[in-house]
C-alpha cells in the first residue's frame, strides 16, 4: 500500500472562538478564514487535517462551552477529510505530572464540547498529541479509557524528547520505525515527522523522507496557520503527496490491531 501524509494542526482554539465571534454572520462554517483554507486543500489535493485542540483561550476568557452548534450538519458532512481532537485543557497544561482523575476531567470537558459543536463520532480523531507530547502512565490511561472516543494512538515528538510515558528504548524505535504498537495497552504511537514552522526548506525535506518510503506525520501550530509562509508549506506539503505516489490519511485509520 501507498506510504500515507497526515497534517494536523496544535493548539486549536481562535478557530473556535471566531466561530462564537460570528455566529450571527457565518451562514457556513467555511465563512471562517482558516476552516476556508483548510477546505481549499481539501478540495484541490484531497488533503486531510486534524486539528487538536485546546478547551479555553490562554487568558481564560472565552472556551468551548461560548460556540454553538449551529454548524454540526457541515462538521458531520466532512468528517471524512476534517476531524477534531484533544490536545489540552489550555496552553499552562502539563500532563507529565497529572493525576488519572485530573487527565480525565480534562478530556472528558474537551470531548464533550467538541461532540456537542461537531455532531461527535465521525468528526472525532482517536489519535491525538497532547501538549508537549505529555502523559504519565495514569494520563494515557485516562485518555484512553473516556468511552466510546478514547485515545487509541497518540503522535510523539518529532524530535529527541521522549514522548509520553514511553522508555528511551521505545522512543529510539519509534525514530527508527516510525511507528510502535503497545499490545499491552491496545495503543499505537506514531512519530511524527515535520513540524513545519522549523523546517525553512520544505521541498528538501519531503524528499529526503521520500527516500525512506515512509508515511509522513506533519504538522503546524494554529498561530502560524494565520501566515501565508505557513499556508504555503503546506500547500507544498500538498502538491508533494500528489506528485509523488502518497495518499492522504488519518493515523486512526491506519492502525493494524
Amino acid at each position: 500500500m501507498k506510504p500515507f501524509m497526515h497534517i494536523s494542526t496544535d493548539d486549536i482554539i481562535t478557530v473556535f472562538e471566531d466561530l462564537a465571534c460570528h455566529s450571527s454572520t457565518y451562514t457556513s462554517m467555511f465563512d471562517q478564514p482558516l476552516l476556508s483554507f483548510l477546505r481549499d486543500m481539501h478540495l484541490q489535493y484531497g488533503m486531510v487535517h486534524s486539528g487538536f485542540v485546546f478547551y479555553e483561550s490562554a487568558d481564560q476568557a472565552f472556551n468551548l462551552t461560548q460556540v454553538s452548534n449551529q454548524y454540526t450538519s457541515e462538521f458531520q458532512e466532512h468528517a471524512h477529510w476534517l476531524r477534531w481532537g484533544f490536545h489540552a485543557e489550555n496552553v499552562r497544561s502539563r500532563y507529565e505530572s497529572a493525576t488519572y482523575d485530573q487527565a480525565k476531567n480534562d478530556y472528558a470537558r474537551i470531548l464533550a464540547e467538541l461532540s456537542r459543536i461537531t455532531g461527535g463520532a465521525a468528526a472525532i480523531d482517536c489519535v491525538v498529541r497532547t501538549h508537549f507530547y505529555e502523559g504519565n502512565a495514569e494520563a494515557v490511561s485516562a485518555f484512553k479509557d473516556h468511552s466510546e472516543d478514547g485515545v487509541i494512538g497518540l503522535l510523539s515528538a518529532e524530535d529527541a524528547r521522549l514522548s509520553y510515558d514511553l522508555s528511551a528504548e521505545q522512543c529510539d524505535e519509534l525514530r527508527r520505525y516510525g511507528r510502535i504498537r503497545d499490545q499491552a495497552r491496545d495503543l499505537t504511537f506514531y512519530r511524527t515527522d515535520m513540524r513545519l514552522e522549523h523546517v525553512p526548506d520544505v521541498e528538501s525535506q519531503l524528499k529526503l523522507f521520500q527516500a525512506a518510503e515512509k508515511n509522513l506525520i506533519i504538522f503546524t501550530h494554529e498561530k502560524y496557520l494565520f501566515t501565508e509562509e505557513m499556508k504555503e508549506k503546506i500547500r507544498l506539503c500538498c502538491e508533494f503527496a500528489v506528485g509523488n505516489g502518497y495518499r492522504f490519511g488519518f493515523p486512526m485509520e491506519e492502525i493494524d490491531y
